[in-house]
């Protein structure tokens, strides 16, 4: 891993009737916490657990930035959605 945050999944799909987006990756410890910013300007919380996190959210608009931050709030990185 070449930085404190990394994408490793930026998928889409069906889920029952409906559409959802799905992003996740690998994080480095001590982040508390991981935000991803679809481009509609919602803000998605991440689930994170040793060293990876995970998001999704019902229907397919795509993710702008995810953001990682400490347990402080301070940024530890934010990495462009491609």
């Amino acid at each position: 891993m070449a930085g404190a945050l990394a994408i490793d999944d930026n998928g889409s799909g069906s889920v029952g009737s409906g559409q959802a987006r799905s992003l996740g990756g690998r994080v480095i410890n001590p982040a508390g916490r991981a935000r991803v910013n679809p481009a509609d300007g919602r803000l998605v919380l991440a689930s994170i657990g040793n060293g990876y996190w995970l998001a999704w959210w019902p229907d397919t608009t795509a993710a702008t930035t995810v953001v990682a931050s400490d347990a402080t709030g301070a940024i530890l990185a934010t990495v462009p959605v491609e």
